[in-house]
């Protein structure tokens, strides 16, 4: 089984309507994404630059080519079969990290969309993309809410209202 998660998680995975086909269809072109990895996060930053607190904000706590790397990583993560409690940690720590540095919700969901944007622009390559994408943004969109209630979880216990 390719998602295996507690029943929180597990909700939200059935909500979302997110499947282990999904996964696998991801996984199946999972070497056709890295390939194109460096430039949809090239994309990414190239539209950070772009905005002068959003670059501030890397700046201050790290570097473009670290984060470039680190962007890398997690884009080909989006391709894996597998949805467990080790990813879930993994992502957790993704907004643990947003939510330390000072990177609000709302740019974190307009970083989610240039994502989408470039994931889409891949897809019109391959003859199921439209299946592709789709299983693609179910993905992602559970990630976002991992990464948003990792928020939301620390700004409780931060009293942050």
């Amino acid at each position: 089984m390719s998602i295996q998660v507690d029943s929180k998680w597990n909700d939200i995975i059935n909500y979302i309507g997110l499947k282990d086909e999904h996964l696998e269809l991801l996984h199946d072109q999972k070497a056709f994404f890295e390939k194109y990895a460096n430039e949809v996060v090239i994309d990414f930053y190239s539209r950070v630059l772009k905005n002068d607190s959003l670059s501030n904000i890397v700046l201050e706590f790290s570097t473009f080519d670290r984060l470039t790397k680190s962007q890398i990583i997690y884009f080909n993560h989006l391709f894996s079969r597998n949805i467990d409690y080790l990813y879930i940690m993994f992502v957790q720590k993704i907004g643990s990290t947003h939510f330390r540095i000072g990177l609000n919700p709302e740019w974190f969901l307009a970083g989610v969309n240039v994502y989408l944007d470039g994931v889409y622009k891949l897809c019109s390559q391959l003859d199921n993309g439209l299946d592709i994408y789709h299983a693609f943004a179910k993905r992602i969109l559970f990630d976002t809410k991992v990464c948003l209630d990792q928020y939301d979880q620390l700004r409780i216990q931060n009293k942050i209202i």
